[in-house]
Formats: structure tokens, sequence, C-alpha cells
């Protein structure tokens, strides 16, 4: 099982390699229920336009918005990944997955304006 997660793991980074990159810098901010807000290099929200690619492919269903994370970032394949509010990812497996996907892109915030705005916002 280790090997086909190593394997499984190395097919995606070679597709995040062979792709044009579609943002410079992606943030990526945990919020609660599970979901992520994304924005882009100018802290410009795009979770909307990143969600809708994928909206028309789920069948009926719940929506596993970790799945959902991993296979935008992939498809935008960013040449920076900023992941802010880490305390909020109730899936650790996640974290560990895209720092191996995007070796060496992904920055991990330790606390910033972006991250207390948003944890403010998520409490109301």
């Amino acid at each position: 099982m280790d090997r086909e997660y190593k394997e499984f793991i190395r097919l995606l980074r070679y597709f995040v390699d062979i792709q044009e990159p579609k943002y410079d810098t992606i943030h990526v901010i945990a919020g609660f229920e599970d979901k992520y807000i994304l924005l882009d290099e100018k802290k410009g929200e795009i979770t909307n336009e990143c969600i809708q690619e994928f909206v028309n492919e789920i069948q009926d269903g719940e929506i596993n918005y970790d799945d959902l994370l991993v296979s935008t970032l992939i498809t935008f394949a960013p040449r920076k990944i900023v992941i802010h509010c880490t305390g909020q990812i109730k899936n650790k497996e996640l974290l560990e997955t895209i720092k191996n996907v995007f070796s060496g892109k992904v920055f991990i915030c330790n606390g910033c304006e972006t991250c207390t705005i948003n944890v403010v916002k998520n409490e109301k």
C-alpha cells in the first residue's frame, strides 16, 4: 500500500511538472467545516472559479473538499502554495499529500494578516 501511495504521488507530481502554471502563487486558507478559501497572488479570491470547474463533474453525492482542493491545486499547478490557518485542517494527511505532490513549492504560514482576518470572519 505504501508503494502504491508513493507511485500515485509520483504520477501526480509528474502531471503537475508538465503543466504550465496557471497561477504564480495560490494562498489556501483552511476554514471551518472542512472548506477552503483560495486566493491568487494578489489575494483576490478565486474559490468560486476553482469550484465551478469541478461542480459540473461531481455526481449527486457529498463533496469531499479535501479531494477538491488537491484536484484544484493540481489543475492550476501554481509555482508556490502558501497554506494559512493549518490548525483548522482536520485531515493532517492532506497537508502531507500536498507537500509531497508540490515538493519545494509549499510554504506554511505561521500567522499573518490574512490568517487573522479569516479566523475572525469564520468565528462569526
